[in-house]
């Protein structure tokens, strides 16, 4: 069976997502919402996906507790983004502080989570559209 996909953004990414899952013969609900006051229905996702989400951090936090509230029982939150770190590198990413993350600050905006892992780490990023064929 296929898993039921949710995508909410705020940019017009969401059109070329679902022409693409069209082309694919798959089904996705995508949402265009104002993340700053978006109100996800509660016990409603089974994962929360977030990469490169990066936002102001009274925004994220609020966010963040309203993660708790929407995911299932046993749901999962993956979240990926660039740390203050990457300020030094100057080779992408937010260059405001405030839009960048750490792991303890991330930690204690999950309170009730239980931390699977937790890591800030350096690597290469190879940035372009990439599509894996099946």
């Amino acid at each position: 069976a296929l898993a039921a996909c949710c995508r909410i953004d705020a940019s017009d990414r969401l059109k070329q997502l679902t022409k693409l899952a069209s082309s694919r013969d798959l089904s996705i609900r995508t949402e265009v919402a104002d993340l700053a006051t978006y109100e996800p229905p509660e016990n409603s996702f089974g994962s929360v996906v977030s990469i490169s989400a990066h936002l102001p951090s009274l925004i994220r936090k609020r966010l963040h507790r309203l993660v708790e509230r929407c995911l299932k029982p046993g749901g999962i939150m993956l979240l990926e983004a660039y740390t203050l770190a990457q300020l030094a590198r100057n080779t992408g990413g937010p260059k405001d502080p405030d839009l960048l993350m750490a792991c303890r600050e991330l930690e204690t905006e999950f309170p009730n989570f239980e931390l699977i892992l937790s890591r800030e780490i350096e690597r290469e990023v190879i940035e372009g559209f990439y599509i894996l064929q099946r």
